[in-house]
C-alpha cells in the first residue's frame, strides 16, 4: 500500500478511503452500515 498525504485529501477522499478499508474487515453488516452513515454525515 502506497504512503498517502492525509493533508493532501479531500473529506470526501477520507471518507471513501475508510470506507473501503472498512469493508475489507471482518465486521458485521449492521456495523459496516453505521460506520458507512457516519463517515457520510462527516463530509455533508
Amino acid at each position: 500500500m502506497q504512503e498517502i498525504s492525509i493533508d493532501d485529501m479531500s473529506k470526501e477522499e477520507i471518507a471513501v478511503y475508510l470506507m473501503k478499508s472498512f469493508e475489507t474487515t471482518q465486521y458485521n453488516q449492521d456495523a459496516k452500515n453505521y460506520f458507512n452513515k457516519m463517515l457520510l454525515r462527516l463530509v455533508n
